[in-house]
C-alpha cells in the first residue's frame, strides 16, 4: 500500500509478478480512482485496487484493516509512504501536522495491520517498508559540506529521523517472527510532497523521476536486498 503522490512506486510493485495484487491506499477516493485509472492504462502484469485510508484517522485505519481482512485474508507487504511537509499557521500546528502524518501514522498503521501481516505465507514472510528521507539522517545533517545540510525543514527532518528509529526498533522486535523491516530513502525525487508548486521546483532543480525510486523499491520488495534487512537504504546502498 502507498499513497497516490508517488504513483510510479505502485506501478513498479504491480510489475513484480502476474500474481501480485496491489492495494493503493489514499485518503481521497477521487484521487485514488484517478490513479488506478492511469495505472490500468499501463501494461501491468499484476492487479490493483483502491483502498480508502486516511492514515491520521483511527476509524479509517480500522476500516481499511477490516476491508483487507474480508477481501484478502492477509497482507504480504506494507509500505508506509504517506508524508507531508506543510507550512502551518503556527509552529505548534505545523509540528503536530508533520509528526502526525510522517511519524505517528506509520506506527498506528503498522500496528493495526500486524495481525494480517502475521498471516502472510511463512516463506518469504511479511515485509514492512517505511519510505523515509536522507534529511532524517543525523550523520548527514552534521556534515556541513553535504549539499542538503542547510535545507530549513526542521520538523520534516525530525519526523523522518524518528521513522528511521522506528525501523530499527521494529526490525529488532519482529525479526524473530520472520518479518523483514526496511527504511527506504528514494532520494530527491519529483513528488507531491509540498504541492504542485513544489513538484515543479523539484523538476527544475534536477530531481530524479519517481520511476527510478519505484524501480529501487521494487528491488526491495522482490527480496533482492534481504541481506540489508533492518537497514536505512537508498537506491545505491545504505546510509550509516
Amino acid at each position: 500500500m502507498s499513497s497516490t503522490k508517488t504513483i510510479v512506486l505502485i506501478t513498479a510493485l504491480a510489475l513484480t509478478s502476474p500474481t501480485t495484487h496491489v492495494l493503493l491506499a489514499s485518503r481521497s477516493p477521487t484521487k485514488g480512482r484517478d490513479a488506478i485509472k492511469s495505472l490500468l492504462a499501463l501494461p501491468l502484469q499484476g492487479t490493483i485496487s483502491h483502498l480508502p485510508l486516511d492514515v491520521t484517522s483511527p476509524s479509517s485505519i480500522a476500516a481499511a484493516v477490516a476491508t483487507v481482512a474480508s477481501e484478502h485474508g492477509h497482507l504480504d507487504v506494507l509500505i508506509n509512504n504517506a508524508g507531508i511537509s506543510p507550512k502551518g499557521p503556527t509552529v505548534e500546528a505545523e509540528l503536530r501536522a508533520v509528526l502526525e502524518t510522517n511519524t505517528i501514522a506509520p506506527v498506528l498503521v503498522t500496528e493495526a495491520f500486524l495481525p494480517l501481516l502475521r498471516k502472510a505465507p511463512a516463506k518469504p514472510g511479511p515485509m514492512i517498508v517505511h519510505v523515509t528521507s536522507d534529511l532524517g539522517s543525523l550523520a548527514l545533517a552534521e556534515d556541513e559540506g553535504w549539499k542538503y545540510s542547510k535545507i530549513p525543514a526542521t520538523f520534516y527532518r525530525m519526523s523522518k529521523a524518528a521513522l528511521n528509529m522506528l525501523t530499527v526498533c521494529q526490525h529488532r522486535d519482529l525479526k524473530g517472527e520472520g518479518f523483514r523491516v526496511f527504511a527506504f530513502n528514494p532520494g530527491f525525487t519529483v513528488s507531491g510532497l509540498s504541492g504542485e508548486e513544489g513538484r515543479e521546483m523539484r523538476k527544475k532543480a534536477g530531481a530524479a523521476s519517481a520511476d527510478e525510486a519505484g524501480e529501487a523499491l521494487k528491488v526491495i520488495v522482490e527480496r533482492k536486498r534481504d541481506g540489508e534487512v533492518g537497514g536505512y537504504l537508498h537506491k545505491e546502498g545504505r546510509h550509516p
